[in-house]
């Protein structure tokens, strides 16, 4: 997918965030003058998001090999974008015309609903990848022996290899505080449990 398309359907996310702030902070009976308001903002909001994305690089991930250090960088450019906005209110308000660019609880709601939307079609789209990736393929059940570090790398890489579908069913680990707890979704097996 061009670069551009990922740029652009970051800013449909931010947008609909914006619009569900809007719907939340006024219980889903937004003024008409707000309505106006966002009208005036929404060019500022849209240029500063864009920037934000850019400048931070978020349309040059790989979206199909979305990890941790992606989500911090979304949550992260998100923020100071969001940051930026807020400054601008204090701006418009004593230079302007006494009115906020855009309200600080509105920015507080769609910074949260902006983070949580594109980290969340990122996470869909890796599922839908690795999904599409080993279908029609023998399906192959397996155990984990180690729910460290290794375990962990283990999991990670049998998941991404396209030569079979893989699922982890369990971990079985020597360490009894270990036993009963869960990681990344399986269940960790003592290995007193092993045989059954």
């Amino acid at each position: 997918m061009p670069r551009w398309i990922v740029l652009l359907i970051d800013l449909l996310i931010a947008t609909i965030a914006l619009l569900a702030a809007y719907q939340l902070r006024f219980n889903f009976e937004v003024p008409t003058l707000e309505w106006v308001l966002l009208g005036q903002a929404l060019p500022v909001y849209a240029l500063i998001r864009v920037l934000s994305f850019w400048i931070a690089g978020i349309h040059r991930s790989m979206v199909r090999h979305t990890g941790t250090d992606d989500a911090r960088r979304i949550f992260l450019t998100v923020l100071a974008g969001s940051a930026v906005l807020a400054l601008f209110n204090p701006l418009r308000f004593h230079m302007l015309d006494r009115t906020y660019l855009l309200p600080f609880s509105i920015l507080i709601i769609d910074a949260m609903g902006t983070m949580i939307g594109m980290i969340s079609a990122r996470i869909l789209v890796k599922l839908l990848y690795l999904r599409a990736k080993g279908s029609g393929k023998q399906r192959l059940r397996v155990l984990i022996y180690g729910a460290g570090e290794a375990g962990l790398i283990t999991k990670r890489t049998l998941e991404r290899d396209g030569s079979a579908r893989v699922a982890v069913e369990a971990f079985v680990d020597d360490d009894p505080a270990k036993s009963g707890k869960r990681l990344e979704g399986a269940p960790i097996i003592h290995s007193d449990k092993l045989e059954e």
